[in-house]
């Protein structure tokens, strides 16, 4: 299980309920073609959760998930971020990049969403 999850689930988050979860590849983050399609995809996603909670969504996420976050908030705007999302909390942020580990395991980091209470 995801360590965020096991860490906000006995706290009564449920998932998919207020406690979403949506992964990237991080290889290809940087390819402006994909970014497009994936912060249209997260864009979308969020803009469903924000309309049946009728709340502004926090967003936590990891690692070099936080810049990404970062680029996907400049992506859509200050008008849209200002609409949706309450707060961005970024834990243990990679601001200056990231190493690449030997093996791919773990290649897809999480962007974790959850719906303010």
């Amino acid at each position: 299980m995801n360590p965020f999850y096991e860490a906000l689930t006995p706290l009564g988050y449920k998932d998919k309920v207020d406690l979403f979860s949506y992964g990237y590849d991080v290889r290809r983050i940087g390819d402006n073609n994909y970014s497009k399609i994936y912060f249209e995809y997260l864009k979308e996603k969020l803009e469903s959760i924000f309309v049946k909670s009728n709340k502004k969504i926090i967003l936590l996420s990891h690692s070099l998930g936080c810049p990404t976050t970062i680029y996907f908030l400049n992506y859509v705007g200050s008008v849209w971020s200002n609409k949706h999302i309450k707060k961005f909390i970024a834990f243990a942020p990679a601001w200056g990049g990231g190493w690449f580990y030997k093996n791919y395991e773990n290649q897809y980091y999480m962007v974790i969403m959850k719906v303010s209470q």
